[in-house]
């Protein structure tokens, strides 16, 4: 990993994917019967078709992006009998926070003005993402 991308944000992302892994590969264990832990697709079950087996498989093998959506968190949760709070911990993903209001003062700009606010701030979340996948292509390299 380059020394620009490797950021305390960045790296802290990497090992959190393989915390919320073991979250839940530990978590299948303790589901499991004798020695055999869930399996991905009884898990996928219990999550009430918020998230696949396959994603299960992805998660748990480090093999995800690291991105965890809402329904993803809300699905690992219910599947794995956890509180949601403890997926986001294990993921050090913020839990999101409630649809963005605008202070009342925004409602004056035009729309080309808020076409530029919202290109401005796609903008920043694709840089980000950007850095996180090529940190991560670069760690599945090794």
């Amino acid at each position: 990993m380059t020394a620009a991308l490797a950021t305390p944000n960045v790296v802290a992302r990497l090992d959190s994917m393989s915390r919320l892994g073991r979250l839940v590969r530990d978590r299948l264990a303790e589901l499991g019967t004798g020695d055999q832990p869930l399996s991905y697709r009884a898990a996928a079950e219990r999550s009430r078709s918020m998230v696949s087996h396959e994603l299960i498989r992805q998660i748990a093998n480090n093999k995800h992006t690291g991105r965890i959506t809402d329904t993803t968190a809300e699905g690992l949760a219910t599947a794995l009998e956890l509180p949601v709070s403890l997926i986001y911990l294990a993921a050090e993903t913020p839990r999101p926070l409630s649809k963005w209001v605008w202070p009342e003062r925004f409602d004056h700009l035009d729309e080309s003005e808020r076409r530029a606010v919202e290109s401005f701030a796609a903008a920043i979340l694709n840089a980000r993402e950007k850095g996180r996948q090529e940190a991560l292509d670069r760690m599945r390299k090794r």
